[in-house]
C-alpha cells in the first residue's frame, strides 16, 4: 500500500500483528491447555483409584516396637514372628473373600444373597485376622516388662 502524502503508513498497516505473533500465541495457548490438562489429571485421579488398603500388621508392629526398649521390642516382634505365617494366610482368605464380593457384585442378573455370603465371608476373615492380631499383643504384653505394656497402652501419641 502506498503512504500518505507525508510518507506515513495509514494506521490500520502499522497495527497488523506479524505473522510470527500469531504463531507464539497459538503455541502458547496450546502449551498452556495442554499444562491444565497435565495438572487436571493429576489433581482428579486420586478420587478414582479408592481408599488405600490397611496397613499391613507387621509394619504397625514395627512402628509399636520403635517406641519400646529394646528388650521389649524383641519381645513383640519375636510374638508376631511366631504367628507371621497364620497372619499371612489370614489376610490371603481376606483378599479372596473381597474378591468374591467383587464377582458377586459383576455377576448378571444380580444375586443379593450371593452378595451376602460373600460379604459375610470377608466379615468372617476379618475378624480371624483381628483375633490373629490379638493373640500377638496378648503373648507378646504377657512376656514383656510393665514400662512396655504400658507404653502400649498409651498408643501412638506421646503423651500419658
Amino acid at each position: 500500500m502506498v503512504g500518505l502524502k507525508d510518507g506515513s503508513t495509514p494506521m490500520g498497516e502499522r497495527m497488523k500483528p506479524r505473522r510470527g505473533w500469531r504463531l507464539a500465541l497459538v503455541m502458547s495457548l496450546a502449551l498452556n491447555l495442554l499444562l491444565a490438562g497435565v495438572v487436571g489429571v493429576w489433581a482428579v485421579r486420586p478420587m478414582f483409584r479408592g481408599p488405600p488398603p490397611p496397613p499391613e500388621f507387621g509394619r504397625v508392629l514395627e512402628r509399636m516396637a520403635h517406641r519400646l526398649n529394646d528388650a521389649d521390642a524383641a519381645i513383640l516382634k519375636h510374638a508376631y514372628d511366631e504367628h507371621r505365617d497364620e497372619m499371612n494366610r489370614l489376610t490371603g482368605d481376606v483378599r479372596d473373600a473381597r474378591q468374591k464380593v467383587r464377582c458377586a457384585l459383576q455377576t448378571d442378573p444380580f444375586d443379593p444373597a450371593a452378595l451376602k455370603v460373600a460379604m459375610d465371608e470377608v466379615r468372617a476373615a476379618r475378624s480371624a485376622v483381628e483375633e490373629s492380631i490379638q493373640d500377638v499383643m496378648r503373648s507378646g504384653a504377657a512376656a514383656m516388662s510393665a514400662e512396655g505394656r504400658h507404653t502400649l497402652a498409651r498408643g501412638p501419641r506421646s503423651g500419658p
